[in-house]
């Protein structure tokens, strides 16, 4: 999956939506210094999407993602909940890399699937 955001555009500490391809806002993206995260946009508590409203958010003052339906939170580096209906549970992870030119794409993959995996920008060679 591609999309048209640059590292450089993206707000520090901010999540925003991105377009996962099949859903204008089916990707949570957070940058913070250089590096950047990215998640499916589902909540696993019931599997709604975060969002309040179109791209945007809900952060604890800590930065950390909250679930705009049910107040889950949700670890802004790693994507764990740590508090709420779902503690213990944690996003998807979306492999991020930045092409030379700053530009980010997207790619779901089976790591997905893996808890263990935290994603976070690649160079492109």
């Amino acid at each position: 999956m591609m999309s048209h955001l640059r590292r450089d555009s993206l707000p520090d500490g901010k999540a925003v939506g991105a377009d996962s391809g099949a859903n204008p806002d089916g990707l949570i993206v957070l940058r913070h210094g250089e590096r950047v995260w990215a998640w499916l946009n589902i909540c696993p508590h019931q599997g709604r999407m975060l969002n309040y409203a179109p791209g945007k958010f809900l952060q604890t003052d800590a930065g950390n993602i909250m679930c705009a339906a049910h107040g889950a939170v949700f670890d802004r580096y790693t994507g764990a909940c740590i508090a709420g209906p779902c503690k213990g549970d944690r996003l998807k992870p979306v492999a991020v890399n930045t092409d030379g030119h700053g530009g980010l794409h997207f790619k779901v993959t089976d790591a997905a699937a893996d808890s263990t995996v935290a994603p976070t920008v690649e160079t492109e060679s």
